[in-house]
């Protein structure tokens, strides 16, 4: 069977939710992070809701329109062209409120104490001006993980900030902050 090229050729996640039963969702996560090409021919693709995979000869064409969500984090300008068939909602940043009932999705028995001192803590590097890059949503969760498997507790976070570079990931921002 070497002899057939078809036969190494995976479904991606495009390919599968064009040949969905039913209308599927499809999501094309930072697409700011793609080359303008991709963005290009992506854009082509949506609006055809068709692609050709010329190794063997073979247009896939969509049964259903699928419903697609783009995320960016505005890395990159996106083109306009692409832009224009968008429809926007802008995500803001989660407030405290926001962010705790975040962290406690992720895990409903944390020590409320600790989930307080972290987000007091979170929320403050946050507010230092000059950090190139600065913590996020996932860094935090990634942080309060450490933190609980590390066995710190609230009156440490009033002190100081452990594991720091869970939170900090350019050598820069960690100078900045005395580390």
């Amino acid at each position: 069977r070497v002899g057939e090229i078809g036969h190494y050729i995976r479904r991606g996640k495009l390919w599968q939710a064009f040949a969905a039963q039913q209308r599927p969702v499809l999501l094309i996560d930072e697409i700011d992070k793609a080359d303008t090409d991709f963005q290009d021919d992506m854009l082509d693709v949506l609006d055809q809701m068709q692609f050709d995979i010329i190794e063997i000869d073979k247009t896939i064409a969509a049964r259903h329109r699928p419903v697609i969500i783009i995320t960016s984090n505005a890395k990159k300008d996106l083109s306009d062209p692409f832009l224009g068939r968008c429809n926007f909602h802008h995500i803001a940043f989660p407030d405290p409120d926001m962010m705790r009932q975040i962290i406690h999705a992720h895990d409903p028995n944390l020590e409320e104490t600790l989930v307080n001192a972290a987000i007091k803590a979170f929320y403050d590097l946050r507010k230092l001006s000059g950090l190139s890059k600065k913590p996020g949503t996932s860094e935090l969760l990634d942080w309060v993980r450490a933190l609980v498997i590390g066995g710190i507790d609230a009156e440490t976070l009033s002190e100081e900030i452990p594991f720091i570079g869970v939170l900090l990931k350019k050598t820069e921002d960690l100078k900045r902050v005395g580390y």
